[in-house]
């Protein structure tokens, strides 16, 4: 048995067949072995083992039934379909299988749909997608509504093998199925077919890299990771070929990040502009509002960037580190795109109050611009060495050292609090050229490619 069939075990190409004295192993050690002296001249009055009322006897008979004797005993064999017993029933197909030859598709469709044994289904399924006919999609992806696991799994492999001719819907679908068996090989199936050069919508597979089971997050992002390699590389403008390769590496790390590391920044901003619409109202006011927003904004940006990444603060860190892109590329997207998220909040709400007070949005974004580029990098470098936590703590301590100057003040709006901002604490060459200073000293803390041990 050297030859493939819909009853070798494994995912994908790889199949693998029961050694002969393997099985005849495990048939001696169930018992069944004491039927061998009826079979000791093969293909020799095989016809009444197979009509024995024993299933034992019987199924012996078609393990020891060889390939060539299956057209002389192909009508009893299709009764055999109908056996009472599972076994039986399973191992008749196996004989169809091993000796190619064919059983009509109406007849597998109906066992696949009828019997009420989830082993002869998913045997069924598996001969579906090797008889490769767009006749086959329509009863597979009934499978996919079948009551097993194992069967929509089966059913999953075996529509991909059938390439384009299977409606997209069907993996996106299955990718929600309850099982993460199923969710596993439609995420599998996902980079199968992206291989072959097939359009698929990524955007279920981003989400699946978050699954809850871990199997699932390494089967969506090593086709992420497929899909990715297959970005086109010009050879004469290399520099629009690496622009692309981080674009879509950038809006892959937009699903891949933290839902709170979005929220966190757009409640703090929220707040601010609350208090602010009811408490700043003339020039001094806006002073001390400016101050307020510059002083929350940044402190709201530092805090963020140091669960950007690691084990314990992203479900998928040790999936992605074992994928060949670089850590160090993975987390500069990521600190892109969330500290220009916090930028963006931030300058949305300088705006709201420079058009309200009729002042230059420029001067407001002078003030806060600089410090929060500057403590989101420190925060960046300090967490890779003393961790998310105490990189938060140090820099939210630099940011009140530097922004808040509390004393006693008479002022009804802010009673008993005079926020005062260091002059130096602004946007300025120092501050910019600090910030630079700082991401490359993250970045250099950064492996290449971590151990995930290194990150637990």
């Amino acid at each position: 048995m050297n030859e493939s069939t819909p009853f070798a075990s494994g995912q994908g190409d790889e199949k693998h067949v029961v050694p002969a004295t393997l099985a005849s192993d495990v048939l001696r050690q169930l018992g069944l072995d004491q039927y061998d002296s009826l079979f000791e001249h093969p293909g020799v009055n095989i016809d009444q083992p197979l009509k024995s009322p024993d299933w034992r006897v019987r199924l012996q008979a078609l393990n020891r039934l060889p390939p060539s004797a299956v057209q002389e005993y192909h009508e009893r064999l299709f009764a055999l379909l109908e056996d009472p017993h599972p076994s039986i029933r399973m191992a008749t197909l196996r004989v169809f299988s091993m000796a190619r030859s064919g059983v009509p598709l109406e007849r597998l469709v109906e066992i696949g749909a009828h019997d009420d044994d989830w082993r002869v289904r998913e045997a069924v399924v598996r001969m579906l997608g090797h008889v490769q006919a767009p006749a086959c999609i329509e009863p597979l992806c009934a499978a996919l509504r079948d009551e097993d696991e194992a069967v929509r799994a089966a059913a999953v492999h075996a529509l991909a093998s059938l390439g384009d001719d299977v409606p997209v819907d069907t993996f996106s679908l299955a990718l929600q199925d309850r099982s993460w068996i199923v969710r596993e090989a439609a995420a599998l199936a996902f980079g199968t077919l992206s291989e072959q050069g097939i359009a698929l919508p990524l955007e279920t597979l981003s989400a699946a890299a978050h699954d809850q089971d871990s199997m699932v997050r390494t089967a969506a992002v090593q086709a992420l990771d497929a899909v990715a390699s297959l970005v086109p590389h010009p050879t004469r403008r290399s520099w629009r070929g690496a622009f692309w390769k981080v674009w879509q590496l950038l809006w892959m790390q937009i699903r891949l990040i933290h839902i709170g590391v979005w929220i966190a920044p757009l409640l703090v901003v929220l707040s601010v502009s609350i208090f602010l619409f009811f408490k700043a109202h003339s020039e001094a006011q806006l002073q001390l509002a400016v101050s307020v927003l510059a002083v929350f904004t940044t402190a709201a940006a530092a805090c963020d960037v140091p669960f950007l990444y690691g084990m314990k603060f992203d479900a998928g860190f040790e999936l992605i580190s074992s994928t060949p892109a670089s850590m160090r590329l993975i987390v500069f997207c990521r600190f892109l795109l969330v500290v220009g998220y916090n930028i963006v909040l931030a300058l949305g709400m300088s705006a709201l109050l420079a058009l309200t007070h009729h002042v230059n949005v420029l001067t407001i974004l002078h003030i806060w611009l600089g410090p929060m580029c500057l403590l989101a990098s420190l925060a960046l470098a300090l967490s890779s060495l003393i961790g998310a936590w105490g990189a938060a703590c140090v820099t939210l301590l630099l940011e009140a050292s530097q922004s808040l100057q509390m004393k006693a003040t008479a002022l009804n709006t802010f009673p008993g609090v005079d926020v005062v901002l260091s002059s130096w604490w602004q946007t300025n060459a120092s501050i910019g050229l600090l910030t630079v200073l700082c991401l490359v000293v993250a970045l250099l803390a950064i492996p290449r490619q971590p151990k995930v041990s290194r990150w637990a």
